[in-house]
């Protein structure tokens, strides 16, 4: 069978595959696909004839048996192959073969790293809000407890004031020798000191070293994220993963795909290093190899990438079902893969992405440096607080004195 030495080759346009023609009608490539595209022609002695996806999509099965996309194009017999980072799945299996898999790759997401906490609000932070529920619940409880089982005089306001002095480090008298008394007020201050001495290195810590806000860390907290606080999370158009998600078991994982659906939230043709559409507020969900140039926990990167994923894919280059090289294009596939040229490409793609670009990189100061005013603003608004109150009540004290 003699094939044609003009390559039709259905693809989409985008920052993986990038399509330039030049005045001369010479069609340049560029991008990881795009070379890669460039590595197999070269191989092959074949001509390029570009067969754009108007629709911009992978490959979607309609309800009337056609396929959108790429994949469609082949269904049509308008291309021989199809590339761009194309998922082997089921359904695309039937209509189109696939070659030899040269990359394998999880779907993840990548958000803007929320930033460091402020250190004025440091006083507060060593503990979680519901521990410090729990801490009062048990610190207003506990003079009860002694006034109940030590019949005490002392006042319950007395107790209280006593127990909240050994929290901040202070001693804790009382004339009473009794046994009872001796097993509550050792169990108190065997808790005081843990509470206190807990508190002290964590706010340390915080004021030494600076925290990171947390942020969403997994498709369940971004599929809550996106359904209760008004996030957004992009996909690329026509993906396998929307229709996973739809069918997925989790309700939550469901509302996602269909937010993203319904709101037509698809990835735009922007440089990944420029891309508006990673934010605090807003996701990008892809193969992970891509999200890992902008994204990762390396400080000088501003996006988390997190360490979940919903799907493991096997990328792979679409075929007609009678296509003629397909024996030839495999065995180029294989080695390509056994001499790492694939990977080679994707690290060479990220060192030119990053070096015109110093600038986009992320500057974190970790120098060791003095606390400042603005790191205790918080232990001074609570002692001004404090001497507030005081003199408020000195105020009430002399006026009741005179008055009542």
């Amino acid at each position: 069978m003699t094939c044609s030495s003009v390559l039709r080759v259905a693809t989409v346009v985008s920052r993986e595959m990038e399509i330039l023609k030049k005045e001369d009608g010479i069609i340049e490539l560029s991008g990881i696909e795009g070379k890669f595209l460039n590595l197999i022609l070269e191989t092959l002695n074949l001509q390029l004839k570009v067969v754009i996806a108007e629709d911009h999509e992978w490959g979607r099965l309609l309800r009337n048996g056609s396929w959108t996309g790429m994949t469609g194009k082949i269904q049509q017999n308008k291309a021989d192959i199809a590339i761009n980072l194309i998922a082997i799945t089921e359904p695309r299996n039937r209509v189109v073969d696939f070659s030899t898999v040269y990359l394998s790759d999880d779907i993840t997401f990548a958000i803007e790293k929320q930033g460091f906490a402020s250190t004025s609000t440091a006083l507060i932070r060593p503990f979680v809000w519901g521990f410090w529920t729990i801490m009062f619940v048990v610190l207003f409880l506990m003079p009860i407890l002694f006034r109940i089982l030590l019949c005490a005089k002392d006042s319950y306001l007395n107790l209280l004031l006593k127990m909240l002095g050994t929290i901040l480090k202070q001693s804790f008298s009382s004339k009473n020798n009794s046994f009872t008394h001796r097993i509550l007020v050792i169990t108190w201050l065997i808790y005081a000191m843990i509470i206190s001495f807990s508190y002290s290195s964590v706010l340390l810590s915080i004021l030494t070293i600076p925290s990171q806000i947390p942020t969403v860390r997994n498709f369940e907290e971004l599929s809550d994220a996106v359904i209760t606080q008004n996030y957004e999370a992009v996909f690329d158009k026509g993906t396998y993963v929307l229709d996973f998600l739809l069918h997925h078991e989790s309700k939550r994982f469901n509302m996602l795909a269909e937010y993203a659906i319904l709101n037509h939230w698809s990835m735009s043709a922007h440089p990944i290093l420029f891309t508006p559409q990673i934010n605090k507020r807003s996701a990008m969900v892809t193969a992970r190899v891509l999200l890992q140039v902008v994204a990762g926990p390396e400080e000088w990167k501003w996006h988390f990438l997190s360490d979940d994923t919903i799907l493991t894919y096997k990328f792979a280059i679409a075929m007609k079902k009678d296509f003629c090289l397909k024996k030839r294009l495999n065995t180029l596939i294989s080695r390509v893969n056994s001499a790492g040229l694939y990977l080679k490409i994707m690290k060479d793609k990220e060192f030119q992405l990053w070096l015109p670009h110093p600038e986009r990189r992320r500057t974190v100061n970790n120098t060791v440096r003095p606390l400042s005013f603005t790191d205790l603003i918080g232990a001074f608004a609570s002692y001004l607080v404090g001497i507030s109150i005081s003199f408020l009540v000195l105020l009430f004290e002399i006026v009741c004195a005179r008055f009542l």
